[in-house]
């Protein structure tokens, strides 16, 4: 058979990466485990989100990878912090599909001091017990709203993909939403989750687990862990969980 030039030139591109220690994919067959979001889009074909929340946007580092999988879809993007909502809002203010929010989600409305980290995807509306940094960081009172009370405030039925990170204040996000899970008006889930228990900054994925199973989800996926340089373990991933109404059978077992 004879092998076409794109054909020879794929098998050779792989072979000159592998040979330096790269491996190249094509999407969306990529491994699982490397990206949450094309994942989904994977597994639940026919699955096409029409809003989805982006809970701890920070400057938008979700939305640049949201948007080009999921182009018809609205998006949320919840930022508390001002200097960071402000750099969000210069690269998506334009973007027709994503609506910006200086707002922060818990469980309760209302208003709360935030630390402010120098690395602002670390900014965080917990004080890890003990951590000696927290007492040195900048904090600014920030808006808190549930997820529930402005969805209805905005007239929003339902959320298709709930991404969540919050460094650390996940389950209140989660409390928040209360309603919305009792309407089965939420279709996956997407958090950041520390792994090891030991880990302050991140709340525990088997936390998180217990948080959503009694609302119908599941856990299908540990996508992106990481952890520090020179040490063995993963600190933290990104987990994608599924409301069972999305299962196949016997898929969770």
């Amino acid at each position: 058979m004879t092998m076409s030039l794109a054909a020879i030139f794929k098998r050779g591109l792989k072979r000159f990466l592998a040979a330096r220690g790269y491996e190249i994919y094509r999407r969306p067959y990529l491994p699982k485990g490397a990206d949450a979001f094309e994942s989904l889009r994977a597994h639940w074909p026919a699955w096409q989100p029409r809003v989805i929340f982006d809970v701890g946007a920070n400057v938008g580092q979700t939305v640049g990878r949201l948007r080009p999988l999921f182009p018809t879809a609205e998006i949320y993007s919840f930022e508390p912090v001002p200097r960071s909502y402000a750099e969000l809002l210069g690269k998506v203010g334009r973007d027709p599909h994503v609506h910006p929010q200086l707002l922060a989600l818990g469980g309760q409305p209302g208003e709360a001091w935030i630390n402010v980290h120098p690395s602002s995807d670390q900014s965080s509306l917990i004080t890890p017990p003990g951590d000696p940094k927290s007492a040195a960081l900048d904090r600014c009172r920030v808006q808190l709203e549930t997820a529930a009370g402005f969805c209805g405030r905005k007239g929003i039925t339902r959320i298709d993909l709930l991404k969540i990170d919050v460094e650390g204040y996940e389950i209140p996000v989660v409390q928040g939403a209360a309603s919305l899970f009792a309407a089965n008006a939420i279709d996956f889930i997407v958090v950041e989750a520390g792994l090891p228990p030991d880990r302050p900054r991140f709340t525990p994925l088997t936390e998180l687990t217990r948080s959503l199973e009694p609302h119908g989800f599941h856990l299908v996926g540990i996508y992106e862990q990481y952890g520090r340089r020179f040490r063995q373990t993963a600190e933290w991933c990104n987990a994608a969980f599924a409301h069972e109404r999305h299962l196949t059978p016997g898929s969770n077992t």
